[in-house]
């Protein structure tokens, strides 16, 4: 079992992305696996449960622009998905 925390110092630069999701067991493992797909690991990712939802923090030190856009977009059509923001 691998735990994630949250970093313990400030990042300078890169992008985040708050999520907000339906309470589904599988949201989670599919979003990340939208960042495997591309050959990164997250600099940071952590999911918490709210009541009947999900929050999912993922911070990418390393990606362009770009990816993070084209993350965001293939996030938001995953079913399950209420909100994308960047953080």
């Amino acid at each position: 079992m691998i735990a994630m925390l949250p970093s313990q110092s400030p990042q300078v630069g890169g992008h985040s992305i708050a999520i907000t999701a339906d309470l589904c067991p599988q949201i989670a493992l599919r979003i990340l696996g939208l960042a495997a797909q591309t050959g990164s690991v997250p600099d940071e990712y952590s999911v918490h449960k709210k009541g009947g939802a999900l929050t999912i923090f993922m911070r990418l030190d390393d990606w362009s622009e770009e990816q993070v856009e084209l993350a965001q977009h293939r996030i938001q059509g995953l079913v399950g998905v209420v909100s994308v923001t960047r953080v």
